[in-house]
């Protein structure tokens, strides 16, 4: 089964770190990026929508911000994409290292990984997301869903 589990550490109530690991199909990576606590509250009630927006689907997107000399950087990226018609949801779990000089020099690291789940594990997915920022778990999970 295929996971992605998700931590948080507050700076303060309005923003904090979040944490991603992702294991899929023998795939593994960790991760994390900085949001504001409203961001991240967006998103848990987007994926916790029946049906999923196609035209704006739920996105998570973090990193660190660019500047004259070097674009933005993401080292987080959580969407999720209706599948199929028969109501499979695609997630997609991008994660990389920062990169402060350049690629070869920081030894970069990146990966992604998808896997399909249904609504039920996003509707609790959602409200297990909600209580991690309201400091009443310590994770929130995504698994896939069963084959």
């Amino acid at each position: 089964m295929d996971h992605l589990h998700l931590k948080f550490e507050p700076d303060d109530e309005w923003h904090g770190e979040l944490f991603a690991t992702v294991t899929a199909e023998g795939f593994a990576g960790a991760g994390s990026a900085w949001f504001s606590t409203s961001e991240l509250r967006e998103f848990a009630s987007a994926v916790s929508a029946f049906p999923l927006s196609a035209e704006c689907p739920p996105t998570l997107s973090g990193g660190l911000g660019g500047n004259a000399t070097q674009p933005p950087q993401t080292t987080m990226l959580l969407r999720l994409d209706q599948h199929d018609a028969l109501g499979a949801v695609r997630i997609t779990v991008q994660l990389a290292t920062e990169v402060w000089i350049n690629q070869e020099q920081d030894l970069a690291r990146s990966m992604t990984a998808r896997f399909l789940v249904n609504y039920g594990y996003l509707g609790r997915f959602g409200t297990a997301l909600s209580d991690l920022l309201d400091g009443h778990t310590s994770e929130a999970v995504l698994a896939s869903t069963p084959a």
